[in-house]
């Protein structure tokens, strides 16, 4: 399924066994002129950004299914990498193929309330800033592998939401998307919490990264529509969103 603004794939109800994270071996490289992208775009915006750091992530080389499973390829990478190409340079650079395409997953939190979480995204911050969002995060390494993305979730949740996993329940990967702004490819989960909205908020003052969000906002389904037409909203999280049916998409 594709819109002007983001493309589903691989759309269905995968559990944790389902996904195959198959690494190669080494480090991504590139070639010299768009290493020289790279390390003038990263000086630029970890002065900017006293929070970014270079951390190892993984690009997407390539994703299929097979065997009722849904493998993914993936490289070593660096954010810098994919801040220096995909979020700085996509415009300029031709072939797609020399994106560091980082895989990355956001998720859809269905509170005790049945309202969908949503928060302002930081100015500050490199992808998205000041556009309203579902949690998410990039895949990092773990133990010199991939974390999987039902990991990388739990963690990001715990991390800007301030929610332990014990309030995570049915926690699903529902599909992948791709933002064409940013060529980005993410794995979309979807979760229910047993929390209502109040506690929910309550937890988020607390939160390690609460600096990613100026505010976290409670969305009924019904009313994601003429939120979206009334705010800048992630293409990526409308992807999510109208993988679950929530999100209504008008144009093909």
């Amino acid at each position: 399924m594709m819109t002007k603004l983001f493309e589903l794939s691989f759309i269905n109800n995968w559990k944790p066994q389902d996904i195959v994270l198959k690494q190669i071996e080494g480090k991504r490289e590139f070639p010299a002129s768009i290493r020289e992208m790279i390390e003038k775009e990263w000086a630029i915006v970890s002065k900017n950004n006293p929070h970014i750091y270079d951390g190892e992530c993984y690009s997407l080389i390539d994703a299929k299914t097979l065997n009722k499973q849904l493998i993914c390829i993936v490289q070593e990478c660096s954010y810098k990498d994919f801040i220096g190409t995909n979020i700085k340079n996509i415009e300029s650079i031709k072939d797609m193929s020399l994106l560091a395409n980082a895989l990355a997953a956001c998720v859809i939190i269905k509170t005790a309330d049945d309202c969908i979480v949503v928060g302002k995204r930081s100015g500050l911050l490199a992808e998205n800033k000041s556009e309203w969002h579902i949690i998410g995060g990039t895949l990092e390494s773990k133990n010199n592998m991939p974390e999987s993305p039902f990991e990388l979730i739990h963690k990001e949740i715990n991390e800007e939401l301030g929610m332990p996993e014990k309030y995570i329940i049915n926690l699903r990967c529902i599909g992948m998307g791709r933002a064409f702004h940013n060529n980005k490819p993410e794995f979309l989960m979807a979760c229910d919490t047993p929390l209502s909205n109040t506690q929910v908020a309550k937890l988020y003052q607390n939160a390690s990264h609460k600096y990613e969000h100026d505010c976290i906002e409670f969305i009924k389904p019904a009313d994601i529509n003429q939120f979206a037409e009334n705010n800048r909203f992630s293409p990526i999280g409308l992807a999510a969103l109208a993988c679950a049916e929530i999100y209504k998409i008008k144009e093909m």
